[in-house]
């Protein structure tokens, strides 16, 4: 570490990192957020989105954790499974999560609200 050009550490140690690990997380999209920041005076409405279906179902979901009695379990990560899950809910009620093979959703027919989570957790 420098600091003004000049050495802070005398022996400093460096750990090299997988290429993984060298990128720039993808970060989403706040058009819309800002636009609704400015139109709102910084103080847009909060009130929820009805579903436009009874069943949804979540893509690209990174975790899922749920209430076990007095604990909060992950029950599924995308580091576990290799790729990132599904999880199917209808009114509010969880249906299904997995893999995409493990809950398809296919078998929820075509009546379903879609919503990419792009890497985010369910709890």
């Amino acid at each position: 570490m420098f600091i003004d050009g000049i050495a802070q550490l005398s022996d400093p140690q460096v750990v090299k990192k997988p290429g993984k690990a060298q990128k720039a997380p993808n970060v989403p999209d706040f058009a819309e957020e800002a636009k609704d920041a400015i139109k709102y005076g910084g103080l847009p409405p909060l009130e929820m989105t009805p579903s436009k279906s009874c069943i949804v179902a979540f893509h690209h979901v990174h975790a899922v954790y749920l209430r076990r009695g007095n604990n909060i379990d992950q029950v599924f990560s995308a580091s576990t499974v290799g790729e990132r899950g599904v999880v199917v809910t209808e009114r509010g009620k969880l249906l299904c999560y997995g893999s995409k093979a493990e809950c398809s959703i296919a078998a929820y027919g075509t009546d379903i609200q879609h919503v990419d989570l792009k890497g985010g957790s369910i709890s």
